[in-house]
């Protein structure tokens, strides 16, 4: 089973992005040595595919 899968697109997606600003904000404690880690995160929410 998949993430959209039980809990439906919408709801995946939300999921997502609530994940991913969690992870950006943990990532603030390494200033500009994080920015590769916080492009990725926000891939992972904006990309369409």
């Amino acid at each position: 089973a998949t993430f959209v899968g039980v809990m439906g697109v919408a709801r995946a997606r939300a999921q997502a992005e609530m994940l991913s600003q969690q992870a950006v904000k943990h990532l603030d404690l390494f200033d500009e040595k994080a920015v590769p880690l916080r492009q990725a995160a926000e891939f992972a929410v904006t990309r369409r595919g």
